[in-house]
């Protein structure tokens, strides 16, 4: 994947350079910017299109492993060429960092060239101009979640610290998980409550969420009474946790550990059987399936899931304050009334700005805002 997008910033991104220009245009996807939640059992369901090299390739039950068929054995090979015990622990796709905490580096993803060629003729195909880097990078990380069963979804943004650059990250990416990550970008902390420091400044906030349709069928399906999977419900389990009913928490958390087990053995299962026959599309949909069940129950502790399972709803946020000069377009701000996972995870972009004069002479700004992921 880097070197992908940095064949694309060599050959392709440079166009959009002016000779002047301090900094050149380009997209970041590195090591040290871009990293993934990390998943124990996570694979590739297309492992001869997007391959997931692990850190150990002789170690059984690993990324990528699919029985006894490995499709890294080609690619270590080439890497090592005459070397008699191929080692690629330094290019693995995940790292421990310092605190003892996985990631993975989505930078490290390899794509195979022949999938690259299938998608440039598909997008030259439907359009009569030439397609975009963003419709082409768009393709690109369709193919990496699926392949993971959208474990990881990388998207195009923007980078809040320069307007020449963007980003591909993966929008699943939580940095609540990760204790090591450190803030690059400080947003600026509205003061809307009468026990902040600063007091208020806020005249009037309006707050909404797009609740996504999942949420809504569940919301349905409880007030209807009627029964409920484990795995359905299991990503919104920690809206329940202030729950008085004890009793029903640990049943609740017991059969949450018994469907991970039962994910996991069928995983295996499949892993197998999409190893010895890998082409076979019945084969790769079930994969895909068994994925997908997964990354929905990641570990046996439901507690521990919630962290890089349970959903985010997208919010938008309005305020009103006195007429003030100085908010633009991408300014990012935060407000410290919303739940910890919000605040650490997500910022709000300002995405508009407006100005009110009154007949009595009274000025106010409204500023509009959207949330997105926190890059930090």
């Amino acid at each position: 994947m880097g070197a992908l997008i940095q064949f694309i910033n060599d050959y392709a991104a440079i166009k959009y350079n002016q000779p002047n220009q301090l900094k050149p245009v380009g997209i970041v996807c590195t090591d040290s910017l871009q990293k993934s939640n990390y998943y124990t059992y996570l694979t590739s369901c297309r492992p001869s299109e997007i391959l997931l090299l692990p850190a150990d390739p002789s170690k059984p039950d690993d990324m990528n492993w699919h029985g006894d068929l490995g499709y890294y054995k080609d690619v270590v090979r080439a890497k090592n060429k005459q070397e008699t015990t191929p080692t690629l622990s330094w290019f693995g796709i995940y790292e421990k960092l310092s605190n003892n905490v996985d990631i993975i580096l989505p930078s490290r993803i390899f794509i195979n060239l022949q999938t690259i060629e299938r998608i440039v003729n598909l997008l030259s195909a439907k359009s009569v101009r030439a397609f975009t880097i963003s419709q082409f990078l768009s393709s690109i990380s369709n193919e990496i979640a699926y392949a993971t069963g959208n474990a990881i979804t990388m998207k195009l943004i923007s980078d809040p610290n320069d307007q020449n650059r963007l980003m591909f990250v993966d929008s699943q990416y939580l940095k609540s998980a990760d204790p090591n990550s450190t803030k690059n970008v400080n947003p600026y902390v509205v003061p809307m409550f009468a026990n902040h420091p600063k007091g208020s400044i806020v005249r009037d906030f309006q707050f909404s969420a797009n609740l996504p349709e999942s949420a809504k069928n569940l919301s349905y399906v409880l007030n209807s009474g009627e029964d409920i999977s484990t795995d359905q419900i299991a990503p919104y389990m920690n809206f329940m946790y202030n729950s008085g009913d004890a009793a029903a928490i640990n049943k609740a958390m017991s059969n949450y550990k018994q469907r991970h087990l039962d994910i996991i053995a069928n995983l295996k299962t499949v892993k197998e059987k999409n190893g010895a026959y890998p082409l076979v599309k019945e084969n790769i949909n079930q994969l895909y399936k068994a994925l997908t069940d997964y990354i929905k129950i990641p570990t046996t502790d439901i507690r521990k899931s919630q962290q890089i399972t349970a959903p985010i709803f997208p919010f938008t946020a309005e305020f009103t304050i006195d007429g003030i000069n100085g908010f633009k377009y991408g300014d990012v701000v935060t407000f410290h009334a919303l739940p910890e996972r919000y605040r650490v995870n997500t910022v709000f972009s300002v995405i508009g700005v407006g100005q009110t004069v009154s007949s009595q002479g009274e000025w106010t700004t409204s500023v509009k805002c959207i949330m997105r992921p926190s890059l930090d």
